[in-house]
């Protein structure tokens, strides 16, 4: 089984990605999502996925600052 992206952490990329996407791209507060999962019978508590957004938000600065040291450091 391919590694997860959150340490000991039960969801995959793809869900993470959908969480982040809704709420930074289509401005869907943590609320709204839980509610959103709830309806499908997904219990997914808001300190839930802020727990998640958090640990993604640190992941991917690692991710945004190698890219632009990059695009920094390479010819015109």
């Amino acid at each position: 089984m391919p590694s997860l992206p959150i340490e000991r952490g039960r969801p995959g990329p793809n869900l993470l990605a959908h969480v982040l996407v809704s709420k930074y791209c289509d401005h869907l507060p943590l609320h709204r999502q839980s509610d959103i999962y709830a309806r499908e019978g997904i219990d997914l508590d808001r300190l839930t996925l802020a727990g998640w957004v958090g640990v993604m938000v640190v992941l991917l600065k690692i991710l945004s600052e190698r890219i632009g040291a990059h695009s920094r450091h390479s010819a015109v």
